[in-house]
């Protein structure tokens, strides 16, 4: 369930193919001659972003930061340049215009503008020329600017669903910082002769362990932290570790652990997940389950006098077409067969819960009572209060249901 809400269902590719709108080929070619609609595609995007005043302060080797104000600054002449993100990844949904904000912190990382992979030619009902634009086919780099002037890229999302969105992404520019270290003067200039890497903790060295063990996905009862500038340092953190030596910068932290109390709880449903030819199996391979369903379709029979047998709607009806499951007056019955059989195979394995909850028809012990809340409380329940509980159905004001043993 957790991987389904992060996927486009299935629905939306069936009704998009069948207006036309979803390509046969499985490419977006936007612009191109040969394009047959557009693509779908399932995308997770993440952005791990920081102060700019944080990454200062930490020495953070920065690209690109997302300026959170209006920027209107541009003295470039057309032809307006046309890449689509869509040609690299097919057309991602809700996720468009993260991705959208990764492409440009990547051009900015590249300082150019990619191709789109899947254009052939110029479609012929696109009059480019008329409106001066390009569709962009090799990889373009960024103009030089005159006084060192920043590049800045705008994302705009017009979404069919009316959200109306627009960022500005403007390239960072590290501060010039003079510096004398073993008789050298240092301007800072040699950081574009050097390769920097980008690692998700940046902090400084004091805090780290700290933030590290504060993150709530870190479950781990050890967790080894290394803290390093260059690939050397790492390297001797690790022999460090492996040697069980002390180093600079690498720590062991051991979580305190509790131990866990196993509860189950046994949970019976209402109407709604029953489905043609629930529990066949158990049938058929286990014995116990089998007894159950075979006494509670006896007793059931004798109730409803014959109108229908438990056995033929969930054992003997061939096909899913044949099947009255979904009637309410068979759906409630075979889930409580369902389920109080399950509970006795359970049981049998030494399975005991330790609460049990129920919903709807499946309630365990209820009783709807003509009466209103106070005089329930007042009347019924005294003296047997730690057994018997109001349930949080009130249906009306004379008629409540309780619940307990």
């Amino acid at each position: 369930m957790a991987v389904q809400c992060l996927r486009t269902n299935e629905e939306s590719f069936l009704q998009h193919s069948f207006i036309g709108a979803q390509s046969s080929g499985g490419r977006s070619r936007s612009f191109s001659v040969d394009a047959n609609s557009y693509a779908k595609d399932d995308d997770l995007g993440l952005l791990l972003l920081k102060q700019l005043s944080d990454a200062e302060r930490d020495g953070d080797p920065i690209e690109a930061i997302c300026l959170d104000r209006f920027f209107n600054r541009s003295n470039l002449d057309p032809p307006l340049l046309l890449d689509l993100i869509k040609s690299n990844l097919g057309h991602t949904e809700g996720a468009t215009g993260v991705i959208s904000l990764i492409e440009v912190a990547m051009c900015m990382y590249h300082r150019g503008i990619t191709a789109n992979i899947q254009f052939t030619s110029l479609n012929s009902k696109i009059d480019a020329q008329k409106y001066y634009l390009h569709i962009v086919q090799n990889f373009i780099p960024f103009p030089s600017l005159p006084n060192n002037e920043k590049i800045a890229i705008g994302v705009n999302s017009f979404e069919t669903g009316g959200t109306t969105t627009h960022s500005i992404i403007e390239e960072y520019q590290p501060i010039n910082k003079t510096s004398i270290e073993n008789g050298h003067i240092d301007d800072g200039n040699h950081i574009k002769s050097k390769q920097y890497f980008i690692f998700i903790f940046s902090t400084f060295l004091q805090r780290i362990s700290q933030q590290l063990l504060l993150k709530r996905t870190i479950s781990y009862t050890h967790s080894a932290i290394f803290v390093f500038l260059n690939r050397q340092q790492l390297q001797e953190q690790i022999n460090a570790f492996l040697t069980e030596q002390i180093s600079p910068g690498f720590s062991i932290i051991s979580r305190p652990t509790k131990p866990l109390v196993q509860k189950i709880c046994f949970v019976f449903s209402g109407q709604g997940p029953q489905w043609w030819a629930m529990g066949r199996l158990l049938y058929e391979s286990e014995p116990l389950f089998t007894k159950w369903i075979n006494l509670i379709d006896g007793e059931m029979t004798k109730i409803n006098k014959g109108e229908w047998r438990l056995l033929e709607e969930l054992i003997e009806k061939k096909n899913e077409r044949e099947s009255r499951i979904n009637n309410t007056n068979i759906a409630q019955p075979t889930l409580f067969a369902i389920q109080v059989a399950l509970a006795a195979l359970f049981v049998s394995w030494n399975i005991y819960p330790s609460s049990i909850i129920s919903h709807s028809a499946e309630a365990v012990r209820m009783l709807a009572v003509s009466m209103s809340e106070e005089e329930i409380e007042n009347k019924l329940l005294k003296g047997i209060e730690h057994l018997v509980c109001i349930a949080v159905v009130v249906n009306s004001l004379r008629l409540v249901t309780t619940s307990g043993d």
